[in-house]
């Protein structure tokens, strides 16, 4: 009797918490999607580590994670709009990723790496306008860049004469681009595309953060 009382009761907290459209019921999404998606990019050789039985252990897990998540999604939301459908579709897409005879998913391990930084940058911006505070935003350099620097890797490699050699190369040109010009360029259209976006937003985060900082010590604001 104890038992179901406390099943039941925790199936309600469960129903709630998916429903609250919090900050926090994102973060947890989000994160169990980038650290599957991080995984699958260490098993596919793309962040500089080697490849490894334990690697593939670790991207096996994270997608029970994310099953599990899909799961008590398709279960317990009740607001199902079409943004709804499309982000349960792409983490489903995202899962059938991991099975090798699926060749022709193949394009879907990158896809699934602009997902994740899109969903990634755009928590960011949510926890940044939810607190009031810009600075939030720096955390785009740490979470979104190693991503970008995975999904980069993956082009330039393919490239006759690439640009970058390895992850490292890889990881230095996205932040290069994240906060300056960038000292070396992609040798792919792709890569080019990938850098002028992390260029253009890099600007738009160093703006914000200096507008924040500058409006931290005005004058008149100490005066309200």
């Amino acid at each position: 009797m104890r038992r179901d009382r406390a099943r039941v009761a925790f199936i309600g907290r469960l129903r709630t918490f998916v429903n609250s459209q919090s900050i926090g019921h994102e973060l947890i999404v989000v994160i169990v999607s980038y650290l599957f998606v991080f995984a699958g990019a260490w098993n596919d050789g793309l962040v500089g580590l080697i490849p490894s039985v334990f690697s593939a252990a670790i991207e096996l897990i994270m997608a029970a994670v994310l099953l599990l998540e899909i799961i008590s999604r398709l279960l317990f939301t009740t607001r199902r709009g079409p943004g709804f459908y499309l982000l349960t579709g792409l983490d489903l897409v995202s899962l059938l990723t991991i099975v090798p005879a699926l060749t022709g998913f193949a394009l879907a391990r990158l896809i699934r790496l602009i997902y994740a930084s899109w969903r990634t940058a755009v928590l960011i911006e949510r926890l940044a306008d939810t607190r009031n505070n810009a600075l939030y935003l720096v955390w785009m350099y740490p979470l979104v860049a190693p991503l970008a620097a995975a999904l980069l890797y993956a082009i330039e490699s393919q490239s006759q004469h690439p640009a970058i050699r390895n992850y490292p190369d890889a990881l230095g040109m996205t932040v290069g681009y994240a906060l300056t010009l960038g000292s070396v360029r992609p040798s792919t259209y792709a890569g080019n595309i990938i850098c002028g976006i992390l260029f253009v937003a890099g600007i738009l985060c160093i703006g914000i953060i200096g507008n924040t900082l500058s409006n931290r010590y005005d004058p008149q604001r100490a005066d309200r």
